[in-house]
């Protein structure tokens, strides 16, 4: 890890990523660098800059979509970066959606396609995934390996599954030591900032998913609220740049954490109502943020496990301090 640099924070537009370069070590061997997109174009004219060895598309999810119209767009404008991967370069991606594989695959020829996923017909995927109380273990299997890759780590959810399962098939791709990948999660060098745990409000249990949402997001981080015994408390803010998806995927949402028997989904903003209207009489909303607060002081208690979410523009990390 010490032979690598990478973004600075979220520093991954026209301004941002050109600071990660400069803050690089000069001892470097690798540079890890993100690539944001709000709108076509971004992603071509960045990647154009660097010209990466490996690229990685982690998902094709429904962000920007106020910009972008539909998934179709997300998948063109990430897409932008394959013709500027390096001539015998690798491109790491998801193997669930044969559609996207296939586009990915007829926009090169020169460069080679590695695969990672949940299901067996991945280049890279899990076996015994056990989750724990301190995070989850599991095996990396592939066609590739002499044998399984055991990985201990404090991450959890099945989206952190398919991100490690990523970043290992670029450690592979480059030839770094397989060891020393599992043992950077084993040691906890890799924490995920974004689901941060801390003991709140009466002693409770607060996971602080505050940086950003959208639905895709959102359902993930339900997926691994829904995986605590205890109960579960879901604090949502809009989900901002939906366009004419908003008030759909808001309910979407409040659905799919009544399916997954969230014991109380709070919305907060404006769009949220269509979240707590779905899921039923037990979800609360307000729209003012100290009646929130006060409701949360009033309401948690010592046993409950809280998620707190929201678009970055809802600036809901002002809820963990109340």
């Amino acid at each position: 890890l010490k032979a690598s640099s990478k973004t600075l924070k979220n520093y991954n537009n026209e301004i941002g990523m050109p600071l990660s370069i400069m803050h690089a070590s000069i001892k470097s061997k690798n540079l890890v660098l993100e690539i944001g997109a709000s709108k076509p174009n971004d992603i071509n004219y960045l990647s154009k800059i660097i010209k990466p060895d490996i690229g990685v598309i982690t998902n094709i999810g429904s962000s920007h979509l106020e910009v972008l119209r539909n998934i179709e767009g997300v998948l063109k404008v990430k897409s932008e970066l394959i013709p500027n991967i390096k001539k015998n370069g690798y491109l790491v991606v998801p193997s669930e959606n044969k559609k996207h594989l296939n586009y990915w695959k007829k926009i090169r020829s020169d460069i080679n396609f590695v695969t990672f996923g949940i299901k067996k017909d991945a280049d890279f995927y899990p076996r015994k995934l056990k989750h724990h109380k301190d995070g989850m273990s599991f095996s990396i299997a592939s066609p590739y390996l002499k044998k399984d890759l055991d990985i201990i780590t404090s991450l959890e959810g099945e989206h952190n599954v398919k991100n490690i399962l990523a970043s290992f098939a670029v450690n592979f791709s480059i030839g770094n030591n397989n060891d020393f990948f599992a043992a950077a999660f084993k040691n906890d060098a890799i924490k995920n900032i974004r689901q941060s745990k801390s003991k709140w409000l009466k002693g409770s249990l607060l996971i602080d998913d505050t940086y950003n949402a959208n639905p895709d997001s959102s359902k993930k981080s339900i997926d691994l609220l829904s995986n605590y015994k205890k109960r579960t408390v879901l604090v949502l803010g809009d989900m901002l740049e939906l366009g004419k998806y908003e008030k759909k995927m808001h309910k979407e949402i409040g659905n799919y954490a009544k399916s997954k028997k969230i014991d109380l989904l709070i919305g907060f903003g404006k769009l949220t109502k269509y979240s707590v209207d779905a899921y039923g009489k037990k979800g609360v909303f307000f729209d003012d943020e100290k009646d929130l607060k006060s409701f949360l002081k009033e309401n948690i208690c010592s046993s409950d496990v809280i998620l707190i979410k929201g678009s970055r523009g809802m600036k809901m990390e002002r809820f963990i301090n109340v």
